[in-house]
C-alpha cells in the first residue's frame, strides 16, 4: 500500500485556483513518465520516500479546512532555494484528481497520510483533468456542506 503527504494549499481559495496555479506552473515532459508535471518546494525531504515514490503515493491538498483533492508524487530532488538555502522538489503530475472532501485541522509543512486513512477518489477527475463538469459538486457547495458538518 502507497503511503501519501498531505499538505496545506497556502493562498489558494478553491479548486479552480489550485487548477489555475496548477496551469500557469505546469513544466515541460517529466523525464520518467513522459507527462507535463509541476513541483513545489518543502525544507525537508520525506524519511519514508521508497513508500511513496513508485508505489502510487499521492500529495493530498487540503483547501480552505477540506482535504478535497491529490496529484501523484513523481519524484523528490535536491534543490536550492531563491536565497541560497538548500530545499527538495516534490515534482508532482499535473492531473488533479478530486477526492471525497474530508475536513482537517491546520498544520505546518507536510505530514504522512496512511493508504488506509486517505480519502476515496470521486468517480472522475476535476473538470479541468478531464472530467465532465456535472461530476463533481461546486468548491462553494462542497465548503459550505463540509461546515454544516454534511461532508
Amino acid at each position: 500500500m502507497p503511503l501519501h503527504l498531505k499538505k496545506l494549499c497556502v493562498g489558494v481559495a478553491s479548486i479552480d485556483d489550485l487548477l489555475a496555479s496548477i496551469e500557469q506552473r505546469r513544466q515541460m515532459q517529466h523525464e520518467a513518465t513522459g507527462a507535463p508535471f509541476i513541483w513545489i518546494t518543502t525544507r525537508s525531504k520525506p524519511k519514508r520516500t521508497q513508500e511513496i515514490i513508485g508505489q502510487g503515493g499521492s500529495l493530498y491538498w487540503i483547501i480552505n479546512g477540506l482535504m478535497c483533492a491529490r496529484q501523484e508524487i513523481l519524484c523528490f530532488r535536491p534543490s536550492t532555494r531563491a536565497d541560497g538555502k538548500p530545499c527538495v522538489r516534490i515534482e508532482l503530475d499535473h492531473s488533479l484528481h478530486l477526492v471525497t472532501p474530508r475536513r482537517h485541522h491546520a498544520f505546518q509543512g507536510w505530514r504522512y497520510l496512511e493508504a488506509q486513512a486517505a480519502p476515496a477518489d470521486l468517480t472522475a477527475a476535476h473538470p479541468g483533468a478531464g472530467a465532465q463538469e456535472d461530476d463533481v459538486l461546486p468548491a462553494a457547495m462542497t465548503q459550505e456542506l463540509a461546515e454544516l458538518g454534511l461532508l
